[in-house]
């Protein structure tokens, strides 16, 4: 398991740390196929889809990129302790990250087929062409892991961004016990997919239903989301360009994964940007 031998890297190393051009010399068509698609079908959705994530250098990056964006459909709620500390309950985030990770660690990036992810408005699909070692019964009884990918695997275990024994299917039946809603495991003679179900339908797609807090109102036709708490979000970051999504959520007493999907709308409609790093950076009203 080593990311070089003989002076170059492993095909394992390549993939997480080589450069697109690179890797593309010995793996011809490498990517990670992200779509966010409008329906909970290709034939219902028009657009096809509303957004792609564009090619990225290595699996390393993409893993950053895929996972901020996977990230805004997963609640982490703020509770105040006892001495008055925050704490962030990540089980929501936690659970996709790690079929994420195990989307990128089980990929056989041989075949033609290539990992996939598709968010459609009632699901997220994870599929990655490979079949699992066992039954899903089977390794989820054990902690026993075979990797096909094994120094993948170890990266990203040493990165701590995934379990280090077993397939983390405990991690993600978190998702079942915080929302209530599904996860579905697959496999079949060439590929894998895990379903996360999700409270959306396609109707009110880019809203967090009741239990999230978020009263009825009239939603934007085309982005799904509520116009009140739209407005009301602008009005605070015109006010206060440098306000934090936390003063967001707590402003308009909604969650804070909530307050990032509105706010992911909005930048990818053109109607703000951030400029400046997360922390002392400041929001932009685009003028249209």
């Amino acid at each position: 398991m080593k990311i070089v031998s003989d002076g170059k890297l492993t095909y394992g190393g390549l993939l997480f740390l080589g450069t697109n051009a690179a890797i593309t010399d010995h793996f011809s068509d490498f990517r990670v196929d992200y779509l966010e698609i409008p329906a909970t079908n290709y034939a219902d959705a028009e657009p096809r889809y509303t957004f792609r994530v564009e090619e990225q250098e290595n699996l390393w990056e993409y893993y950053f990129v895929l996972f901020q964006r996977l990230r805004i459909y997963a609640n982490n709620p703020l509770t105040i302790g006892e001495m008055g500390i925050g704490h962030e309950d990540t089980k929501e985030i936690d659970a996709l990250r790690e079929a994420l990770v195990n989307l990128l660690i089980h990929s056989d990036y041989f075949s033609p087929m290539k990992p996939r992810i598709r968010v459609f408005s009632n699901r997220i699909e994870f599929e990655n062409p490979g079949k699992l070692p066992r039954t899903v019964e089977e390794l989820i009884r054990t902690d026993e892991t075979l990797p096909r990918n094994p120094v993948l695997a170890k990266f990203f275990r040493i990165s701590k961004l995934c379990e280090s024994a077993g397939y983390g299917f405990d991690k993600m039946l978190q998702w079942k016990k915080q929302t209530g809603n599904e996860v579905l495991f697959e496999t079949t003679i060439d590929k894998t997919k895990f379903t996360f179900m999700l409270d959306t339908t396609q109707e009110s797609r880019g809203t967090i239903k009741e239990k999230s807090g978020m009263k009825s109102g009239m939603i934007d036709e085309k982005s799904g989301m509520k116009i009140k708490t739209v407005d009301k979000i602008l009005e605070l970051i015109s006010k206060d360009n440098a306000i934090s999504i936390t003063q967001l959520s707590t402003a308009t007493n909604i969650t804070r994964s909530t307050v990032q999907k509105h706010i992911e709308n909005l930048k990818d409609k053109g109607i703000i940007r951030r400029e400046g790093a997360d922390k002392g950076g400041k929001w932009v009203i685009i003028e249209q």
